[in-house]
């Protein structure tokens, strides 16, 4: 059964390379043909180069980030997981400068598996409370909470 691997799989893509910056073990488990599936970010994230590059943009942007996974399931030749990031923003990411604010962030990823590789990968993130964090989007009132005052 591929269940343990599968997972193992997805603590190193989670954890090690996207929260550590181990680029090393990409060429591992993430397949050539792999492909990010991300609306929320800029640029296409395709191939082990796709992403090395991706990792070493969010680590230039939050240096010290880490990701946390919550849960874990398995299915089949999918993961699911869900995660939380925390960090400080002390470099451009997103074409957003540099705020100096610690950032949590979370998130779910479902990973897809071919030949104990990871070929795609289907991301989603709260970005609104990203961009929130960092000032670039300012904080809403309620107009619930304005009403009653």
């Amino acid at each position: 059964m591929n269940e343990q691997k599968y997972k193992n799989i997805t603590h190193k893509f989670i954890e090690e390379i996207l929260g550590k910056g181990n680029t090393q073990m990409i060429e591992e488990i993430v397949d050539r043909g792999f492909v990010m599936h991300d609306p929320n970010i800029p640029q296409e994230v395709r191939g082990p180069d796709g992403v090395k590059r991706f990792v070493q943009e969010l680590h230039a942007g939050v240096p010290d980030v880490r990701f946390k996974i919550e849960s874990l399931l398995v299915e089949g030749d999918q993961a699911v997981c869900r995660w939380t990031s925390t960090g400080t923003h002390t470099g451009e990411l997103f074409d957003q400068p540099a705020s100096g604010k610690r950032i949590t962030v979370t998130g779910m990823d479902i990973l897809r598996f071919s030949n104990d590789k990871i070929v795609e990968d289907y991301s989603c993130w709260d970005a609104l409370g990203f961009y929130r964090q960092i000032g670039a989007i300012p904080e809403m009132e309620s107009t619930i909470l304005s009403e009653n005052r």
